[in-house]
């Protein structure tokens, strides 16, 4: 069993049990890595500079070896095989913790009403809506049996609802957990057609990038969708990051039809996402960027049934389907538990608790 710490609606004296899994991975170290953050049940958060400053304590890349965090007697839970030496490459491990989002879950006081989730990136800044980290808290959730994998598990997040269920077991062969479906609210686009609006992208995607065939807003996210006419000017882009972080908006996504290319296996279109602008230069695979791809290219391919690929350098697929009649969008995939640990320093004596 593995035991959340603290008191409900009081000091959270003792260790809060964390968990890093890769989300919409199929291996070990793809994907995009959370950090996921159990907190007592109650609905009840830190104040919220610590919950930053664990956030940004988790991305830093100084790592002690793997044998110095093996599980302890206390709880078997916190042993994990991919710790044990020799067999993770240290600039793996240390890269595993440089996470773009903390993910931290409570439950609700009324049990049956799921689970409060926020997530702060190492800047400091609250997220509206995180796709990866949602997987990744409801797989460590499934994992550890604090949910029943037959249940729809509720979160209460700054964005609205979402859900996940559990679509297909694990493959405990391949270390991989269950196939994962999380319900998210469609994010709709506009397109931008301010004059010398797309050139000024073009500049900041860096030198030799090619002109966009399209530019517009991700409404609900503030991010840029920026539409390259292959996936092979997608993936070989050197954004100017100084440059996209003077553009007034969260983050920068950059996409293409996939049009057969054998590097994006399979998939329909492919994508990246940049986001210096709070802190993340590149997001390995980003959930809440496919809530905006996933309704723009059911648009333009004819059918609601997706697969895409984000070509950063851990890369990651994402399956979609696309509710157009409700406005919603599930993303599916997996997740590979790599770390498992506790944050041993408490919230601030005397911060304010919120809900």
């Amino acid at each position: 069993m593995f035991y959340l710490c603290g008191a409900i609606g009081g000091a959270m004296s003792a260790p809060l049990p964390f968990c890093v899994a890769d989300a919409f991975a199929d291996r070990a170290f793809g994907g995009n890595a959370a950090a996921v953050v159990l907190l007592p049940p109650g609905g009840v958060f830190p104040p919220d500079d610590w919950l930053a400053k664990v956030c940004a304590d988790s991305a830093q890349r100084a790592v002690c070896h793997p044998s110095a965090i093996q599980g302890t007697d206390r709880d078997d839970a916190l042993s994990s095989r991919a710790l044990a030496p020799p067999f993770v490459p240290l600039r793996q491990l240390s890269n595993e913790f440089n996470v773009s989002n903390t993910a931290f879950v409570s439950r609700r006081q009324d049990a049956l009403d799921g689970f409060a989730l926020r997530w702060f990136t190492p800047s400091g800044a609250e997220a509206t809506l995180c796709g990866h980290a949602t997987l990744a808290s409801a797989h460590v959730l499934f994992t550890l049996g604090l949910a029943s994998p037959s249940e729809m598990m509720r979160f209460h997040t700054r964005g609205g609802l979402v859900t996940c269920v559990v679509q297909a077991p694990a493959d405990e062969a391949a270390g991989l957990g269950p196939t994962i479906a999380a319900d998210f609210p469609a994010i709709s686009t506009a397109e931008v057609t301010t004059p010398g609006s797309t050139e000024a992208v073009r500049t900041a995607l860096g030198a030799g990038a090619p002109l966009p065939i399209w530019v517009g807003g991700a409404t609900e996210l503030g991010d840029l969708l920026v539409v390259l006419e292959s996936p092979d000017a997608v993936r070989a882009l050197q954004p100017d990051l100084a440059a996209l972080a003077n553009i007034t908006r969260r983050g920068v996504i950059v996409t293409a039809a996939a049009r057969g290319a054998p590097w994006a296996e399979g998939a329909d279109f492919c994508s990246r996402w940049f986001a210096p602008r709070i802190g993340i230069s590149e997001d390995p695979v980003t959930g809440s960027a496919h809530c905006a791809l996933g309704p723009f290219w059911a648009a333009r391919l004819g059918r609601n049934d997706l697969v895409g690929y984000q070509c950063s350098a851990r890369g990651g697929k994402v399956a979609l389907r696309v509710d157009t009649a409700n406005g919603r969008v599930a993303l599916l995939g997996r997740c590979v538990t790599t770390l498992r640990g506790e944050v041993m320093v408490p919230p601030t004596a005397g911060g304010a608790m919120v809900t």
